[in-house]
């Protein structure tokens, strides 16, 4: 394991953008000399220790007024919430935070001082100000800001647990095959982490992440251990950050949080989700009200400590990797556990404060030495213009306008057949160079409303498998998710994800019976029971590149 020393720096707010009436006037925060603090597996002793006192001060948290920065829904807010105007006159979880309130000229400033410590996600970010795709810009900003926004609510959960001044979020890592049950304290229903606006999968005492499940985010995960740049703007097809951003990360907020049903939400005034009856964890506005999201990203950024510790220096985020205009500098505002609010408002400070970190993992993923960096292109993106490729086309099938449904399935004729080959059995695996022939599959989507759900994508060449085993075999024909774990403006209406399926369409033509093939099988499925929402195949593109 590798083991690195932080120290804590960070520019403070002036007292006058104090955002709530408890909070505190700045102080410089102690700066951390050495590390103090382990976060450990949910399922070790220490985590289980910890996950008590996560319990514990959940319920404290719970007790406490909206508009206290210590607060169960304060510190959810920080991430996102609805719209104010999604509350015209009441909120049952925050009288404060009403239209009606924001209304009132006695009320206003403080209503005010919420809006401008709330919804500060980066996958919510308006792409006017970096002139960007959002998903570009969460790409960008999606480690960091989520390992700042981990440090300090842990200050405050630590506040919170005299009995446990070691306290650390700890980690579940649902990629490990005999970690794949959820733990007790999150579905027991007197716990204070407990929801019922969650996967029926999982949801209960002994639930697990299904076993396929486990196996396709594994392989998302190698595959993004793979990439050797942290971001997309140093090369968009190389990023570790945009590829772990779709999945795991994406990937495990939709499925936890999945198809609840015509379940009252307590965070949307107890009325069922606007946007599908999906679980609280599926949505960006909700999902920092679902403890389960503490142990959820303190994994991804223990995924991000595993990949750069491969390569310590190449692979950490400079200063132009995170472009940051000054208007959009107060999303790196925090509360600390004294009420005060800690502001990282240039790319240096928050280069400072992610890699001055008072914490260490009690271990790194070991997946992570075992990738091999080998030229693999993505596993999904979106793309810009100005990125777009060109490769040499292999087949394409264009204005299809095909509505995803819980099974879609699109048959792409090939310009050129392609021909059986030899491939050995060593390059099948995630770890070996791949083959000199590469393909990249992509698929451009559609919406006519903000999209939400996850959808494995699976290539299959024609006859070699039946339907069921296709989709039970991850290794060989499944290529990667589709996911929408971010807010979309009005204006953005499509989507492109490209996935490097090399390895997979190799290994399969050298299991071809006959000496070639004039069509490939892109398969698409839904992780939700009955998918409402309006997304339309427009383009499938295989191709090599250029």
């Amino acid at each position: 394991m590798i083991l690195v020393v932080f120290t804590t720096v960070s520019t403070l707010l002036a007292p006058s953008q104090v955002y709530a009436q408890s909070v505190q006037p700045n102080t410089q925060p102690a700066q951390v000399a050495q590390i103090q603090f382990t976060r450990s597996s949910v399922f070790s002793d220490k985590g289980k220790k910890d996950l008590d006192s996560l319990v514990n001060a959940l319920a404290k948290m719970r007790a406490l007024a909206c508009e206290n920065p210590k607060s169960w829904y304060y510190q959810g807010a920080i991430h996102w919430v609805p719209s104010l105007t999604k509350f015209p006159q009441s909120n049952s979880l925050c009288s404060k935070y009403t239209q009606i309130a924001f209304n009132d000229p006695q009320q206003k400033l403080e209503v005010q001082k919420l809006l401008n410590a709330w919804q500060h996600c980066t996958h919510g970010l308006p792409d006017q100000n970096l002139n960007l795709p959002i998903s570009q810009i969460a790409d960008q900003h999606f480690l960091p800001w989520h390992r700042l926004y981990l440090i300090y609510f842990e200050k405050i959960v630590r506040k919170l647990s005299p009995d446990n001044p070691q306290f650390a979020i700890p980690y579940w890592d649902y990629t490990r095959a005999d970690q794949r049950t959820i733990p007790s304290q999150f579905v027991t229903t007197s716990s204070s982490l407990y929801t019922n606006l969650r996967n029926s999968v999982l949801n209960f005492v002994g639930g697990a992440v299904e076993s396929s499940k486990q196996q396709q985010i594994k392989k998302d995960k190698n595959n993004a251990y793979g990439a050797d740049s942290f971001n997309q703007t140093k090369n968009p097809l190389f990023n570790f950050s945009n590829q772990i951003n779709n999945s795991p990360h994406g990937e495990m907020h939709g499925y936890i949080g999945g198809v609840v049903g015509n379940v009252p939400n307590p965070i949307w005034n107890n009325q069922p989700s606007p946007d599908g009856n999906f679980g609280l964890m599926t949505d960006v506005e909700t999902a920092g009200f679902d403890p389960i999201f503490w142990i959820h990203h303190s994994n991804i950024d223990r995924y991000w400590e595993s990949w750069q510790a491969v390569n310590p220096e190449k692979r950490k985020a400079t200063v132009q990797d995170l472009s940051l205009p000054s208007n959009l500098a107060q999303i790196y505002t925090f509360a600390d556990e004294n009420n005060n609010l800690v502001s990282y408002n240039t790319p240096a400070n928050i280069i400072k404060g992610i890699y001055s970190v008072d914490y260490q993992y009690d271990q790194l993923d070991p997946d992570a030495k075992t990738a091999v960096v080998r030229g693999r292109v993505v596993q999904s993106t979106q793309l810009s213009a100005r990125e777009a490729l060109q490769p040499r086309i292999l087949a394409v099938k264009q204005q299809l306008h095909q509505s995803l449904d819980k099974l879609t399935d699109v048959t792409v004729p090939l310009s050129t057949p392609l021909q059986k080959r030899l491939v050995s059995s060593e390059a099948r695996t995630v770890t070996t160079p791949v083959q000199p022939e590469q393909y990249l599959l992509e698929v451009k989507l559609s919406f006519t409303k903000r999209p939400i759900g996850n959808y494995n994508v699976y290539v299959n060449l024609p006859r070699i498998k039946s339907l069921s085993s296709v989709i039970s075999d991850i290794e060989h024909y499944y290529v990667g998710s589709v996911n929408f774990f971010e807010l979309h403006n009005a204006e953005e209406n499509s989507k492109t994800f490209v996935f490097d399926i090399t390895n997979e369409v190799n290994t399969q033509l050298s299991e071809l019976t006959k000496p070639q093939v004039e069509n490939i099988e892109v398969k698409f499925v839904s992780d939700s029971i009955a998918p409402k929402e309006e997304i339309y195949i427009e383009n499938i593109t295989l191709s090599k590149p250029a």
